[in-house]
């Protein structure tokens, strides 16, 4: 088996411009491999770059009455969840949330009631009755989901439930 070689004219001025120079195969392969390798790199960097700059949408939304066990928010693409508030006449419920497919938490409202003392992003506490949960920035690249269900078996309603959502659409 032959070894291929490519010529390629290289101008140098000590060298009269008839003369080839051969690059050996092995330089050959690895100038291309970089050349592959920088361009795979461009490419992916534009890629952050336009994922980072494309416009963010956002939702607001209000829920009354709301029947639980069920997934409020469900959400490809990058972003970040501003706010998030339940009130509710029961304190029984659970709030789990995935974000980029990994679970950060699925905890009861008493957990989140004393965590909330600790953590600036979460609040939880009773006020005229009513019991409050409240996440603020929540942020996501890939996918957020948020579930709220009851403790025991069987749906309740939850009193109000509001969020403020910038993503983008993936």
């Amino acid at each position: 088996m032959e070894k291929e070689e490519l010529r390629f004219r290289i101008p140098i001025p000590a060298v009269p411009p008839e003369e080839e120079r051969v690059i050996p195969a092995a330089l050959q392969t690895a100038l291309l491999y970089k050349l592959l390798k920088s361009t795979r790199e461009v490419a992916e960097r534009l890629e952050r770059v336009e994922a980072a700059v494309a416009p963010l949408k956002t939702s607001v939304c209000r829920l009354a009455d709301f029947w639980i066990p069920d997934s409020l928010i469900d959400v490809t693409g990058r972003g970040c969840l501003k706010e998030f508030l339940i009130k509710s006449e029961r304190s029984d419920f659970k709030v789990q949330a995935a974000v980029d497919g990994i679970t950060v938490f699925s905890n009861p409202y008493s957990w989140f009631q004393e965590m909330s003392q600790y953590i600036e992003a979460i609040s939880a506490f009773e006020k005229n009755g009513e019991f409050i949960f409240l996440i603020t920035d929540l942020k996501f690249s890939k996918s957020l989901k948020l579930i709220v269900e009851p403790i025991l078996p069987g749906k309740f309603k939850l009193k109000e439930v509001f969020w403020i959502l910038d993503h983008t659409k993936v």
